[in-house]
């Protein structure tokens, strides 16, 4: 190996003059803790374990002042939650306390103003006006009634209604779910699915006089009422004979309707077409009610099919728009049909209080019917089965009146929890609060 002379020496870089230095100084230090580590290894107890006490203690270390000590918590008294807020005020529903207008003292009075195109429109006598009235007036209201299901799986006690049938020597009622109180885990879908379209035939005229029910008396196992309570059939009020006395008088008029096709599934719209077709020609010819009649089996999808269901009902629109062309009281017109008695106007306008709640809220009449609906439903001397169905149809006004976006299978805008919460502070008779629970 070549020597590094002294001159060469002095070129070496500081850096390893520096290292040099730290090694130096590294070994001192090791050898100093050697000697200390021989030293206490001599003072150690015989058995050789090293104990606390004999080790030194590093110096104290000193802390920055302590901090003050933070005040006490305050004690805080719980306080109950504030009551809820009314509904709030929602610019998409009507005003369901809102003041409306009562109706003319003669509706039949607004004869129809001659045509600028094509003959003049048909119009009732004031005789054939006052027989409708007359006929109306002899009508009553739907059997109803309540009672507990007697079956193990299903507490709940149900509403059922229906109408009287006589078929030959055979007569009886058919009786369909109104409302449900259900307790438990049965949902009011399940108890329908057991009563829906249920019958029962009577060996008496009047079903009133049983407190038992046997629904389904064919199967294995029937389905039992019990503890059952009638309500009167009243008879229509003054207001309701003459809102359905105008429309029967007119509905009356000009009759011969045209055949219309057989709808082939729940989603044809055929019979749709062709009552509006058949119906544009009735209005050119001036024949009021066959006008009326056949566009009123639009707004209720009265149509003969095989099968029903909510996506059909949802994809065929009421429009009732084309109804305003006719020279009628368009308010008043769909005012009658909320009523609902057995008399001869339910047979000649079969619509449901969800198709009618629809086509009021199509036509832009929610703001001038809903308060009006509201009203009669909380009326205590209107029967109980027409305050339930006024409910019923000012749900479905509410529900069309949203701005959302409606599903395949429903027309509604609204959810059905919106519609609940504006319905709940309304006083109406126990079978529509069920309904209303249950949606």
């Amino acid at each position: 190996m070549p020597r590094v002379t002294s001159r060469a020496r002095r070129r070496l870089p500081s850096t390893v003059v520096v290292c040099a230095a730290i090694l130096v100084g590294g070994c001192a230090r090791h050898a100093a803790t050697s000697t200390h580590d021989a030293t206490t290894r001599q003072a150690a107890p015989e058995a050789g374990i090293l104990t606390t006490a004999d080790v030194p203690l590093p110096p104290e270390k000193t802390f920055d002042p302590p901090v003050p000590d933070a005040p006490p918590l305050q004690r805080v008294e719980w306080e109950p939650p504030p009551p809820p807020s009314p509904p709030r005020t929602d610019a998409r529903f009507p005003k369901l306390d809102a003041p409306f207008a009562s109706w003319p003292a003669d509706l039949a009075a607004s004869r129809p103003v001659r045509r600028e195109q094509g003959p003049p429109w048909s119009w009732p006598s004031s005789q054939d006006f006052a027989a409708a009235r007359a006929d109306v007036r002899d009508g009553r209201a739907p059997y109803l009634c309540v009672g507990v299901v007697s079956d193990a799986e299903i507490r709940a006690r149900v509403s059922l209604y229906g109408r009287r049938y006589v078929h030959g020597d055979v007569q009886g009622v058919v009786l369909s779910l109104a409302a449900v109180d259900w307790d438990g885990p049965s949902p009011p879908q399940a108890i329908a699915a057991r009563l829906l379209g249920a019958s029962a035939r009577f060996p008496t005229p009047e079903p009133e006089a049983f407190s038992e029910l046997e629904l389904f008396p064919w199967r294995a196992a029937p389905v039992r009422i019990v503890d059952v309570v009638w309500f009167p059939r009243a008879a229509p009020p003054e207001e309701a004979v003459v809102l359905r006395g105008y429309v029967l008088a007119l509905l009356r008029d000009s009759p011969g309707d045209p055949e219309l096709s057989e709808s082939q599934c729940s989603m044809d719209a055929t019979p749709a077409y062709e009552a509006a077709e058949f119906a544009r020609e009735a209005a050119e010819s001036g024949a009021l009610g066959r006008f009326l009649r056949l566009r009123l089996k639009i707004v209720g999808d009265a149509f003969d099919r095989p099968v029903a269901s909510t996506y059909g009902d949802a994809a065929h629109a009421p429009h009732p728009d084309a109804l305003a062309k006719a020279p009628v009281d368009l308010a008043a017109f769909f005012a009658a049909l909320c009523f609902d008695y057995v008399d001869p106007l339910a047979s000649t306008a079969p619509v449901g209080p969800d198709r009618l709640g629809r086509a009021i809220a199509a036509a832009g009449l929610a703001p001038r019917l809903a308060p009006w609906v509201r009203a009669r439903a909380e009326d205590p001397k209107l029967d109980v089965w027409n305050r339930l169905r006024m409910v019923q149809v000012l749900a479905s006004i509410l529900g069309h009146s949203g701005t959302g976006d409606p599903e395949s299978c429903d027309s509604w805008t609204a959810t059905r929890a919106e519609v609940a919460e504006r319905l709940q502070p309304l006083a109406v008779p126990e079978p529509a609060r069920w309904w209303i629970a249950s949606l």
